[in-house]
């Protein structure tokens, strides 16, 4: 997906926590999986 349509995406659903990191995609989910979980026990 684009990252325009992400923002976009952001803007229209409320109460959305968004962030868009300036790297490559495909190395997110492992360069950042300690965050994501620890933003995911705050909600579970």
């Amino acid at each position: 997906m684009p990252v325009v349509h992400g923002h976009r995406l952001a803007k229209l659903v409320p109460g959305i926590e968004a962030a868009f990191p300036d790297e490559d995609h495909t190395t997110i989910e492992d360069d950042h999986r300690r965050e994501a979980y620890a933003w995911l026990t705050r909600y579970v």
